[in-house]
């Protein structure tokens, strides 16, 4: 009887020796897939804004140099709007390649708000971060600072009056040069007109050479003639 309980305690060490052994191997399995999983990370600038004032989103990843990685490029943070997304940065550290993607997001609405794991794709294979909560807050107006006036009547608004006086000033020199150009212009048609008008003489001598280029000689039309 004594034999039978020594082998059953020696099995249920066995048992427990085996359970612990399993315990930590799976201890050791898990701390070791999360720590070769832990290769992104994110986070923000600040957790409290204004209405419209912009967020920093940036998410970190470690990989290889032959790693082919994927960010999101689309309005994937809702109810979070994206109005930038930057260019990513890269930065060796040990054996590592780090990657650094930052996004600008802001929201026009105050409230708490909470910024989805967005999927991150390395090697085909997709990787989720984790999901974050901000606060939106409205702009804080002190009324009490602001000086308040009354609404102030409508007032009507007269038309300008006519200015006679820029008239004449603009009138006047227009008038005198349209005098001007008329007076040259008649001094200079009389003086075509004198130039044309001969002395009595010379009208003479130019009647008598019209006189003899005319037929009426030859014609024995010499009545005519004289």
């Amino acid at each position: 009887m004594l034999d039978i309980r020594k082998n059953s305690n020696h099995k249920n060490r066995n048992l427990n020796f085996q359970g612990n052994s399993y315990f930590l191997f799976s201890l050791f399995f898990f701390l070791f897939s999360l720590l070769s999983h832990a290769q992104i990370t994110s986070s923000v600038d600040s957790t409290k804004i204004r209405i419209g004032e912009e967020i920093l989103y940036t998410i970190n990843v470690d990989a290889d140099s032959t790693d082919v990685v994927v960010f999101p490029e689309e309005q994937t943070f809702a109810p979070l709007e994206m109005i930038e997304s930057y260019k990513t940065d890269t930065t060796f550290e040990t054996s590592k390649l780090r990657l650094i993607k930052k996004y600008g997001l802001t929201q026009f609405d105050s409230g708490h708000y909470t910024i989805p794991p967005q999927r991150i794709f390395i090697n085909n294979k997709p990787f989720l971060t984790d999901s974050l909560k901000v606060e939106v807050n409205d702009v804080p107006v002190d009324t009490t600072k602001q000086k308040m006036f009354d609404i102030k009547p409508a007032v009507e608004v007269k038309s300008p009056s006519f200015d006679w006086i820029l008239l004449l000033y603009w009138l006047i020199p227009i008038l005198l040069l349209i005098a001007i150009a008329i007076y040259l212009f008649r001094r200079k048609k009389r003086r075509d007109a004198a130039e044309k008008q001969l002395p009595p003489y010379e009208e003479a001598i130019v009647a008598l050479k019209t006189l003899d280029n005319t037929q009426l000689l030859k014609e024995n039309k010499s009545k005519e003639y004289y």
